[in-house]
């Protein structure tokens, strides 16, 4: 289900799907988001579900496709077109990361989400067993429109050893950025 969505609100074409998903994603948002934080990164020495590898971090793996690694620049500022899960340990979000030479026109890549301590109006902590069918990982949701800057792309030399990687800074509050910034290709 989360696929579908996610290809409905990138595709952004006007239509009757698209006015459901919008709401459909309005209230997994207004569902999620709890007030107060049950889960956050606090790295190693956390407890429960604040325990992660490292502290106010989350990782996210994938593909990207080769003409858009270029897109992601350091600096640049933007707003994502989709939900954007993450987890807090680095091992699983590395399940989701492609194989070199999987695709034609793919490659694989690590997504870093780096946060402001407990600064984030826009992410859901998904709870293991409740909001996530994940019983045992950590995780991150945010929302489409989500503000991200990118902090550093770090190209792989060896794709069989290693992905791409990709790290980006999370802005605290949507509501504070500018409404007309990009909006990203993937992720």
């Amino acid at each position: 289900f989360a696929q579908m969505l996610n290809e409905v609100l990138r595709g952004d074409r006007a239509s009757e799907l698209l006015d459901c998903a919008v709401v459909v994603a309005r209230a997994i948002n207004r569902h999620c988001v709890q007030g107060t934080y049950t889960g956050w990164p606090d790295g190693p020495l956390g407890i429960g579900n604040r325990q992660s590898d490292k502290k106010d971090t989350t990782f996210r793996g994938g593909a990207l496709r080769r003409d858009l690694i270029d897109w992601f620049a350091p600096g640049k500022k933007y707003r994502t077109n989709m939900f954007v899960a993450s987890s807090f340990r680095r091992a699983a979000a590395e399940k989701f990361e492609c194989r070199a030479g999987a695709s034609v026109d793919k490659d694989p890549v690590r997504w870093v989400f780096k946060f402001e301590h407990e600064r984030c109006l826009h992410v859901n902590f998904l709870r293991p067993g409740a909001e996530s069918t994940c019983t045992n990982e950590l995780e991150f949701l945010l929302t489409p429109g989500s503000v991200l800057v990118v902090e550093s792309v770090q190209r792989s030399s060896s794709l069989h050893d290693a992905p791409h990687e990709i790290r980006v800074r999370v802005s605290p509050d949507n509501a504070l950025e500018p409404l007309d910034l990009p909006v990203a290709p993937w992720c």
